[in-house]
């Protein structure tokens, strides 16, 4: 049998590879590249937390074709389109950072870290093209030219980017049913913040089809909640869902399901011309976003590996260990000059967009 197939008990392998409730169907730690991607033809615990994103992602594919040739895209302007493309992107991101997470977590320590650190920046990129696409598309015609409609985008930046740092950050917590819980608040804080408009329109507006479908979403959204911070069912019988139907498996699933709600809904709001606003650069925002939450997630590797490297180098010469951590702290100082200078040029940008967005202009770059 290939090395790859080799399927491991939690007893004999390292803890940080170990999940809580699944006993049995580990792959070897160390495999390649190679052997990670033929793993994902074998059975293992992995093996379909690959799959329904992977299939997912497939059908985000095709059904972002039939959406681009539809009537209702041809009607929009360049600038109302934009929001839609940039939420469709994402719908590709999100599931594509998790299925490298789970093909190549068993590679190694750091990349287990890194390819999850990678899936976080994916998760919080949909949650921020989510916000552009909301504020063009479905936001209540009450609230426009509102405080609320200026700070809007503003907020929603601040809390993804809020969310890479939380998420990061777990990684270097020993894993627990708390820091898991806390990595959940990590992705709450910009979903809240991104779909609180649609918690207000269920509560105040009279229903239509795209609420039912926003309605369907946030019940979806709360069952998978569940199922990622309970680990049912393979907590209460560790060691039956090995393989199949445990929870992360069951919370994919649920995730295309509520993203899907959501993306109808959003269809049927433009088809009805609810809220239409155009969003002057919206590719320029997404693009500063998943530049500026780069640096987050790079900053946040980089110490990863470091931590790594000094644990398995715990014993070296005092003159190199003390060149190292001079280095290590110019390195540290110059990454967080960058992040500031980036977080505040984007942040003025965001305010002349939104300048723009009041005025009815749009800016050049």
């Amino acid at each position: 049998m290939s090395e790859y197939r080799k399927l491991l008990h939690r007893d004999v392998i390292p803890p940080y590879y170990i999940e809580r409730g699944i006993l049995g169907g580990y792959r070897p730690p160390g495999i390649t590249i190679k052997q990670s991607l033929l793993s994902i033809f074998s059975i293992n615990n992995e093996t379909f937390n690959v799959w329904t994103h992977l299939l997912a992602l497939f059908y985000n594919f095709w059904y972002i074709q039939q959406v681009c040739n539809s009537k209702t895209m041809n009607d929009l302007s360049a600038d109302e389109k934009a929001p839609l493309l940039c939420y469709m992107a994402a719908l590709c991101v999100y599931p594509s950072g998790s299925v490298i997470a789970h093909i190549f977590n068993s590679m190694s320590e750091f990349s287990r870290h890194f390819s999850f650190m990678i899936d976080y920046l994916g998760i919080c990129i949909y949650a921020f093209c989510t916000a552009l696409a909301v504020i063009a598309y479905a936001f209540p015609p009450e609230w426009r030219n509102s405080t609320f409609e200026q700070l809007f985008i503003v907020v929603n930046f601040i809390s993804a980017s809020l969310a890479i740092c939380l998420t990061c950050k777990s990684r270097f917590w020993a894993f627990s049913i708390y820091t898991q819980i806390l990595r959940f608040l990590g992705f709450v804080l910009p979903y809240f913040t991104s779909m609180s408009v649609l918690v207000y329109r269920l509560m105040y507006t009279s229903g239509s089809e795209a609420t039912l479908h926003y309605f369907h979403h946030f019940a979806t959204a709360f069952s998978f909640s569940v199922f990622y911070i309970s680990h049912f069912p393979e907590c209460l019988f560790p060691g039956a869902f090995d393989i199949y139907l445990h929870s992360h498996q069951i919370f994919h699933v649920l995730v295309g399901v509520a993203t899907h709600h959501k993306l109808f809904g959003l269809e049927m709001d433009i088809a009805n011309k609810y809220s239409l606003a155009a969003i002057p650069n919206c590719i320029h925002l997404m693009g500063c976003f998943i530049l500026f939450g780069s640096v987050i997630t790079g900053y946040y590797i980089y110490h990863k590996y470091q931590e790594i490297y000094r644990r398995r180098n715990a014993i070296v010469q005092f003159p190199a260990k003390y060149k190292w951590n001079k280095t290590e702290k110019i390195l540290q100082s110059q990454t967080t000059k960058l992040c500031y200078s980036l977080f505040f040029q984007i942040m003025l940008f965001l305010k002349i967009q939104h300048l723009n967005i009041s005025a009815g202009t749009s800016l050049t770059l």
